[in-house]
């Protein structure tokens, strides 16, 4: 080995070695690189459903005086051009173990992480929330509201009643209110927990 080694030019030599180096590390490589896997890797189902609810958007829960100018705002708007919108009153009738503020900060979390960002969610009593559905046509409304209705049942904090009211373009806030807090007083009254006006005093007592 070492007569032929001699016998190379410095040049061939210098070849020989670089080529033997080369694939000396390409022989380690494959053995400490790991094995590629034959497919993707399946994603496991990400933190989305982890929460039962959102965060409050941003602000948080209005006050009152602010949300009767911005419902009063909305509805002039809505008048003007033609647009839908839903405006429901949601009564809680706690359950007998249930502390009334506690259960009513969690029906506001729970109301403000079943609608969107543009929506208005307002305190109308000790017990009732006002919620504004901007945009929103009579069917989407029954749709938030009932999301909402499921999320505070499975709390287990009590009773939430809802009535829900399309206003016409000639209501006035004064108006509505007036026609929310009264079809709420008859849902509680007729022991029914979800209704319309138009619709609340209807044989079916729907």
């Amino acid at each position: 080995m070492k007569e032929l080694i001699a016998l190379w030019s410095p040049a061939a030599l210098a070849t020989a070695l670089c080529i033997a180096a080369a694939l000396a590390g390409f022989s380690i490589g494959r053995r400490k690189a790991p094995a590629l896997p034959t497919s993707e890797p399946v994603a496991a189902p990400v933190a989305a459903y982890a929460l039962s609810f959102a965060a409050a958007p941003p602000g948080g829960l209005m006050a009152t005086a602010e949300a009767m100018i911005r419902i009063d705002e909305e509805l002039r708007l809505a008048a003007q051009y033609g647009r839908p919108l839903c405006i429901a009153l949601l009564g809680l009738d706690p359950a007998p173990e249930a502390e009334l503020d506690e259960a009513m900060e969690a029906v506001r979390q729970l109301t403000a992480g079943a609608l969107r960002r543009p929506d208005i969610v307002a305190d109308r009593g000790p017990s009732e929330i006002l919620v504004l559905l901007v945009e929103a046509s009579q069917t989407a409304g029954w749709v938030a509201t009932e999301r909402i209705q499921r999320r505070v049942s499975a709390a287990s904090v009590g009773t939430l009643r809802a009535i829900l009211l399309s206003p016409a373009p000639t209501a006035t806030l004064r108006e509505v209110l007036d026609e929310l807090d009264g079809g709420l007083e008859v849902c509680r009254q007729m022991g029914i927990v979800f209704a319309d006006p138009a619709r609340l005093l209807a044989p079916s007592g729907q």
